[in-house]
């Protein structure tokens, strides 16, 4: 679709999605997937962590079929076969939108219904590098889109880097997601009951370039995940200043723990 605010193009991808037989990993690698999660499981394996090159959680119809929002019908089947089958501490970890982003994943059962929640969570991991990061180009889309005006684009501009940059982006973010029933960004709509900000930290870092860690505690098994990063670059930055670009040091950008299920 190319335009979010168009009514038609909205309904027509959220019903092409649930198309059956739309798959992104094929029916093989799918059995093979929910076959060694239930053996994990039944192992007493704690931790299960599936890396997926695009992201799970709903972002929008803009740009959907590039990820696991334009397979819906095998997403809600993957998502329903985790929590059906009771499988626990569930990490999905994801990359491809600039930004680390975190959520809650739900699912529904068909186009226009409401959101199942589940207690497994994504992480969508950072660029180490990449021009633009995801929080200039939301900003800059919605923008383009009309969605916010010039000024309230040149005062996001105005923003250091931290809390208020991040909360500008979820300001521009999450109103479209709650109109689509889907789960807002930061896990404040939809918290976890396992997962805490470490104080003084945030879920999101959309306007940096870096890294997230994951840390297993080998005694309590709480999972850490800590986001490094610095600020953004672009190309004629690097190349007009390379030793002010590379002396950057990276610092801890948002934290949050999870403590297992039982």
């Amino acid at each position: 679709m190319t335009d979010p605010n168009d009514p038609e193009q909205v309904a027509a991808f959220l019903i092409g999605a649930f198309t059956p037989g739309r798959t992104l990993l094929g029916a093989r690698q799918l059995a093979d997937l929910k076959r060694d999660l239930v053996r994990a499981q039944g192992a007493g394996i704690l931790w299960k962590f599936i890396f997926c090159p695009e992201p799970v959680q709903n972002f929008g119809p803009l740009g959907g079929e590039d990820r696991y929002e334009g397979y819906a019908a095998e997403r809600t089947d993957l998502l329903k076969f985790i929590a059906d089958h009771g499988i626990s501490n569930v990490v999905f970890v994801t990359a491809d939108f600039h930004g680390t982003l975190v959520n809650r994943l739900s699912y529904q059962l068909g186009p226009f219904e409401a959101q199942i929640q589940t207690n497994s969570i994504e992480i969508v991991t950072g660029p180490v590098a990449f021009d633009k990061p995801f929080g200039p180009t939301i900003v800059d889309l919605a923008a383009a889109f009309g969605l916010i005006s010039p000024d309230q684009q040149a005062y996001y501009y105005s923003l250091p880097n931290g809390v208020e940059k991040e909360g500008f982006v979820l300001a521009v973010v999450n109103p479209g997601l709650a109109s689509l029933g889907y789960n807002q960004l930061s896990l404040f709509d939809n918290p976890l009951p396992n997962v805490e900000l470490v104080p003084g930290q945030i879920y999101e870092s959309t306007n940096t370039y870096g890294w997230t860690e994951f840390t297993i505690d080998p005694a309590s098994h709480q999972l850490d995940v800590k986001t490094w990063g610095i600020l953004p670059y672009s190309q004629a930055a690097l190349e007009a200043n390379p030793d002010e670009v590379t002396s950057r040091m990276p610092e801890v950008v948002g934290e949050f723990t999870i403590t297992p299920l039982p």
